[in-house]
């Protein structure tokens, strides 16, 4: 009657045999500890439930200020030149010529460069460029490498090119000057130096400093890597304070996700052990039959979601402990 939201028949009491009446209390008593006991834990369930759905709210927040601003950056980045005056390249240059960097990269750039390669050399593109239907093989590609490591390897030995260290670093001037190029000048955070005249040097540094501008503003934000955007190399420096709050946002998040499980999993699992007494009868009513299901979906949902921000993480099943709590308040007598 109760389930069906109609009155009880009272003769179904005054009618009853002496001998049956602890029994009908028993059941009363464990029907009292689905539906009164276990109300308002479940209303504080989903209650929580629906915080949790705001925290993800506020992750995806986050997400789309980090996408927008990323897409900012990338263009700034890759698509726009950073001003210097012809003194202060010339300084860049000075200071690039003297770098040592490491025989296999520069190794590396002989490779790319390299046009002898035979049929044998060559092997299917398994990539989605439809631009090559072939590529250097691997096998052959680190072949070539090697030669040309060696090849590094034996100037710098016979005075060549000036070389130093163990793993064997080379002078970047001097191994461009055999190649009969200029050594690359490139910025950190422009497709190239667009080179000005000494005398506008103010508006050299005018254009810097928006840049720098720029680059401070998208720094303040969410920069910490989020799944979607791992394949973007943007300039991020340092970790922000709001890469703390995602942080932060994340792991309780996660940890919500699973606590709420957990108590979920054990007043279904108590709820369950009543409906034995009844045959199977579940004992609880509509509404809060309803509220079940619905944070049990929507828990669903939200483990879903939160592993594309923190990555994949189990739901776990509640212990004896969490089983022991719920059992006490199902059993607590009313006031």
């Amino acid at each position: 009657s109760w389930k069906e939201d109609r009155d009880e028949d009272p003769a179904w009491r005054y009618r009853m045999p002496d001998e049956q009446v602890l029994e009908f209390n028993r059941y009363i008593r464990l029907m009292n500890g689905v539906n009164r006991n276990l109300g308002p834990l479940l209303l504080h369930l989903e209650a929580t439930v629906e915080m949790l759905s705001l925290r993800l709210g506020w992750l995806t927040t986050f997400l789309l200020w980090q996408w927008n601003t990323a897409q900012i950056v990338e263009y700034i980045e890759h698509e726009t030149n950073e001003q210097v005056t012809e003194s202060e390249y010339r300084e860049l240059e000075r200071k690039a010529r003297e770098e040592y960097k490491p025989a296999a990269e520069l190794a590396e750039l002989l490779v790319e460069r390299h046009e002898d390669w035979s049929e044998e050399d060559l092997a299917p593109d398994q990539g989605d460029d439809p631009h090559y239907d072939v590529i250097v093989s691997p096998k052959s590609w680190e072949r070539v490498h090697t030669e040309k490591r060696r090849e590094i390897a034996a100037l710098v030995k016979d005075g060549a090119l000036p070389g130093k260290g163990k793993g064997l670093l080379v002078q970047v001037g001097p191994f461009y000057d055999r190649l009969g190029e200029p050594v690359p000048v490139e910025p950190d955070w422009a497709k190239a130096y667009d080179v000005r005249p000494d005398d506008q040097a103010s508006e050299v540094k005018a254009h810097r400093h928006w840049r720098e501008r720029a680059r401070e503003a998208y720094r303040r934000g969410p920069t910490a890597p989020i799944p979607y955007l791992e394949d973007l190399e943007l300039d991020t420096g340092e970790p922000s304070q709001m890469d703390e709050i995602v942080g932060v946002h994340k792991k309780l998040l996660q940890s919500g996700v699973v606590d709420q499980w957990r108590q979920l999993g054990a007043i279904d699992q108590s709820i369950e052990a009543v409906a034995v007494h009844f045959d199977g009868e579940d004992p609880a009513i509509p509404e809060l039959r309803h509220v079940l299901t619905h944070s049990r979906e929507k828990l669903i949902d939200l483990h879903k979601e939160t592993e594309r921000y923190s990555g994949p993480f189990e739901l776990v099943e509640p212990d004896e402990g969490e089983l022991a709590w719920v059992r006490k308040i199902m059993d607590r007598e009313p006031p």
